[in-house]
C-alpha cells in the first residue's frame, strides 16, 4: 500500500513529512507493605499525535480547494481512517485533528499550477507505529 489516509493520497500532491510525538501511556504502580522496590502495569495505551506538515500542490485553485475540502470534511466528521505514514508505517484508527494553512497561496508564473503549505494535526487512536 502506498502513503495514504482513508485510502486516498490526500497529501501527496506536494512534499511532507509525518511527525510521531510519543503515545499517552497509562501505568498503575503496584507496591506492597513490607517490601522493597515496586512493580508498574501497563494499563492502556492511548492516542499517539502526529503532524503532517508539506505543500498541497494543484493544476489550479478548484483543484486545491477541493483536496482542502476534503481534509477538512475528514476533521469536520472525525472520520476514523486508514493510513500509512512516509515511513511506511501504517495503521487503521487515524483521526484528524486540525487542518491549518501556513500562509497565503502560491502561483506559478504561467498559472499552471498552485501550491498551499500546511500543517495537519492528527491521532492514531491505537498509539501510532510504536505499539506493535
Amino acid at each position: 500500500m502506498a502513503e495514504n489516509v482513508n485510502g486516498s493520497d490526500l497529501f501527496g500532491s506536494g512534499g511532507h513529512t509525518w511527525s510521531w510525538g510519543s503515545p499517552r501511556v497509562t501505568e498503575k504502580v503496584l507496591g506492597t507493605a513490607g517490601t522493597t522496590g515496586e512493580a508498574g502495569i501497563r494499563t492502556n495505551v492511548g492516542s499517539a499525535p502526529v503532524r503532517i506538515a508539506g505543500v498541497l500542490k494543484a493544476a489550479n485553485n478548484a483543484a486545491l480547494t477541493t483536496i482542502e475540502a476534503a481534509i477538512e470534511q475528514l476533521k469536520a466528521d472525525r472520520t476514523v481512517c486508514a493510513w500509512e505514514d512516509d515511513q511506511g508505517n501504517s495503521g487503521s484508527a487515524l483521526v484528524i485533528v486540525d487542518y491549518a494553512r501556513q500562509g497565503s497561496r502560491l502561483y506559478a508564473a504561467d498559472g499552471a499550477q498552485v501550491w498551499q503549505r500546511y500543517a495537519c494535526l492528527a491521532e492514531e487512536r491505537h498509539g501510532g507505529p510504536f505499539i506493535s
